[in-house]
């Protein structure tokens, strides 16, 4: 099955891709990995999801500053550039943002404007906020699916992510 792994940029993996478009597909997955003191941004499109996991903290290892708003902005801007042309992604349906969703550091409602700026209202205007910490998120294509299982050690991937949500029904469609 055709993973697509979004991870967040820290001080140990400061170039990591925290930022990624998935086409619809017949096999293809939007994977999160362990989302806990950061949100993982996700637009919904008629043919696609673009995905993006910011830090709450800078990626600077000797001297780390705390600005969550500042680092989802910089992903949101690492997104756009990789979302195709309007005609390919399609309608743009939802924004979810998941993670420690509540707190107000990330200034979501400043983040939601940079979004349709670029891309336009959404059809479902508020966007999604899940305020879940730690997690593994998978967006599944062809279910049209979000599974969320909490975890409390490293990631389990997104094969074991969907086995764990459908136990517990922690699922949905997005």
């Amino acid at each position: 099955m055709p993973v697509s792994t979004c991870p967040e940029r820290t001080s140990t993996a400061p170039n990591a891709q925290d930022a990624v478009w998935v086409a619809n597909g017949p096999t293809n997955q939007l994977f999160y990995p362990y989302v806990s003191s950061c949100v993982a941004v996700t637009l919904v499109f008629a043919n696609g999801l673009l995905g993006g996991h910011a830090s709450q903290v800078t990626t600077n290892a000797q001297n780390p500053q705390l600005q969550p708003a500042q680092n989802l902005q910089a992903v949101i801007n690492r997104m756009i550039p990789l979302a195709p042309a309007a005609a390919t992604r399609g309608a743009f349906k939802k924004i979810y943002f998941i993670g420690t969703a509540d707190d107000p550091g990330w200034q979501l409602a400043q983040a939601t404007t940079q979004i349709t700026t670029a891309f336009g209202a959404p059809t479902t205007a508020q966007p999604a906020k899940i305020d879940l910490t730690p997690v593994d998120i998978v967006f599944d294509t062809p279910s049209g699916t979000l599974y969320m299982v909490k975890r409390q050690g490293p990631s389990q991937g997104a094969a074991q992510t969907v086995i764990d949500a459908q136990a517990i029904d922690a699922e949905l469609p997005y």
